[in-house]
């Protein structure tokens, strides 16, 4: 994996973006926060590991996208975390994956940088105006995806991880957060705009993916566990307890992914401007959910049954503090 600047990308006509900004785009790399462990029951899921992005200080427009995974100007953002099952009843899991962006930077009205100099020959210095994190911006998600990476290093293939076959998701959700009458809720776009009026201050525009997680089995006295299905493919490895280790437990790999161009005319921001996310901060929170494989509704994977949720993690970029003009 490479952890190159890029900076090609400034150029408008290859990428359809704005010149301003891009040239020195970058999430730096802050820290990853907070993990919960959780019982529900008698289930009892704690963390195989922390969620984690790869590169995350340099996420640049076209990463990930299809027809660009094997090209050497771009960057691959694996996102990675894991679970086990230390309780004794066999579960079904399911994955919320919640992605929000920030900007660092102060914005105009249309989502352009402000900028702190203009010399006398009119030339715009890229000295942006830095804003406290609770001035910031919130910006449009739409633009970030995930995907499945099959193949080998060199011949990648990326598939967006809602036509993967065989993987139950939901397609990409647009929701709006925020307060109404003091209490936080969550709707959709159209529900904001039409039916609910949720508080302006404080409404956050997240991403949001809901994807079918490992069924994993309990820990039982023998350390067999018939009800774990041993599986290695490309986006989860999911291991059955042993008589060393009776806990099953599950290894999850996605990629995150950023359009090289803006995809919702007009933006879910309101503001047109693609510069708006230099130097922004990226939040990605993971839920992990659960209920007993018996005596449970099952529902489907997106809408209804008796989810709980069992573990909560949650990674955090850092914005820019140097700019190159």
């Amino acid at each position: 994996m490479k952890n190159n600047k890029k900076l090609a990308i400034a150029g408008a006509s290859a990428l359809g973006l704005a010149v301003v900004g891009f040239g020195a785009f970058a999430f730096f790399s802050d820290s990853a926060e907070q993990n919960t462990d959780g019982t529900v029951g008698t289930v009892d899921v704690s963390s195989k590991g922390n969620l984690t992005l790869s590169n995350s200080g340099n996420i640049n427009p076209g990463d990930e996208e299809p027809g660009k995974e094997n090209r050497d100007d771009t960057t691959s953002h694996e996102l990675n975390f894991g679970i086990t099952n230390d309780g004794t009843k066999s579960i079904v899991t399911r994955n919320i994956i919640d992605i929000m962006v920030d900007s660092h930077y102060q914005l105009e009205a249309d989502g352009s940088l402000s900028v702190t100099e203009v010399d006398e020959n009119g030339v715009v210095n890229k000295k942006y105006i830095e804003v406290a994190e609770d001035s910031r911006v919130n910006l449009d998600p739409s633009i970030f995806h995930l995907y499945v990476k099959t193949g080998t290093e060199g011949n990648y293939t990326n598939t967006k991880i809602e036509e993967v076959e065989g993987l139950k998701t939901s397609k990409p959700i647009i929701l709006v957060k925020g307060m109404k009458d003091g209490q936080p809720v969550e709707v959709t776009v159209e529900e904001r705009n039409d039916t609910t009026k949720i508080d302006a201050a404080g409404q956050k525009l997240v991403l949001r993916y809901i994807v079918e997680g490992a069924t994993l089995g309990g820990t039982f006295g023998d350390g067999e566990d018939a009800d774990t299905v041993v599986v290695d493919n490309d986006y989860v490895k999911v291991t059955a307890g042993t008589d060393a280790n009776k806990k099953a437990s599950a290894e999850y790999r996605y990629f995150l992914g950023m359009d090289s161009a803006q995809t919702t005319d007009p933006s879910l921001d309101g503001m047109v401007k693609n510069d708006k996310y230099q130097g922004s901060h990226l939040t990605i929170d993971l839920t992990v959910q659960a209920m007993q494989y018996r005596n449970t509704d099952a529902g489907d994977y997106v809408n209804g049954g008796d989810w709980q949720t069992v573990y909560t993690d949650t990674f955090t970029t850092g914005g820019t503090k140097t700019v190159t003009p």
